[in-house]
């Protein structure tokens, strides 16, 4: 996931330039146990010369286990018109990111088959604006 994300930031130099790259994360969980990926994720942009607070601005949302909150949470996120979105902690977070827009790419990792989950058309032409890496233990 973080190597998607960082090859749409690396896409979106250009877009970066005119303003401020947004990101958007959307879990289902608590930050808590993601702040090492997150911290990795914020070096990972550090790799590709993007510097958080400069020229890219990440919002975070975290349901906290109430999936029921999901929704409202990435209304949130997409109205702030996002670069594109990550959408961690299970299929039901980025199908709550897909179910309100087509456009913004919804960038997710998943230990499920998200092509039995409705996420992706194939593994390998997932269509729409999904996209992500199957996660097997």
């Amino acid at each position: 996931m973080l190597m998607l994300a960082g090859g749409l930031l690396a896409w979106s130099r250009t877009a970066a330039a005119q303003r401020s790259c947004v990101i958007s994360f959307l879990s289902s969980t608590w930050p808590e146990p993601y702040a090492p990926l997150v911290a990795a994720f914020c070096g990972g942009l550090s790799d590709t010369s993007h510097v958080e607070g400069e020229d890219v601005a990440i919002e975070y949302r975290w349901a906290r286990g109430q999936y029921d909150h999901l929704p409202a949470l990435a209304a949130d996120l997409i109205s702030r018109q996002p670069t594109a979105i990550i959408a961690s902690g299970g299929d039901v977070t980025a199908l709550a990111a897909r179910a309100l827009t087509s456009t913004i790419p919804i960038i997710f990792a998943d230990g499920v088959d998200p092509v039995s989950f409705g996420l992706v058309a194939s593994l390998e032409h997932p269509k729409r604006n999904v996209t992500g890496v199957r996660v097997r233990s």
